[in-house]
């Protein structure tokens, strides 16, 4: 074989190649949970919102999805938008544990938590 098969062969069977597929798999899973998320907050709960955040926790993962808030009381005082920040529990099989709003600001400010 030349060296180009040579290559190949040297690639096929070097440990970083399965450090680079379990990474792939780790990426297809939160791409999947993303995705998850965002399609019960649009489905379910029936606020589109975006994922802002993913970390995994052994055998769970906790997402935060920013999604807008329609408040009658805001609008009827011609304030911002809110911007509401939930915490989303997703197991392994993809399924919703749990979901808590955990800040609400204007939409207009940096700073969480203020309204």
């Amino acid at each position: 074989m030349g060296k180009l098969g040579e290559s190949r062969a040297h690639h096929e069977h070097d440990p970083r190649r399965k450090n680079l597929s379990r990474w792939g798999e780790v990426c297809l899973n939160i791409i999947e949970v993303v995705a998850t998320v965002e399609n019960f907050f649009n489905d379910v709960i029936k606020k589109p919102g975006v994922v802002i955040g993913v970390l995994r926790d052994t055998d769970i993962y906790k997402v935060q999805i920013e999604v807008p808030e329609e408040v009658e009381y805001m609008r009827r005082r011609a304030k911002d938008d809110l911007l509401a920040i939930y915490e989303v529990v997703v197991d392994s099989d993809l399924e919703i544990l749990s979901f808590e709003r955990k800040h609400l600001r204007e939409r207009t400010s940096i700073n969480i938590g203020d309204v």
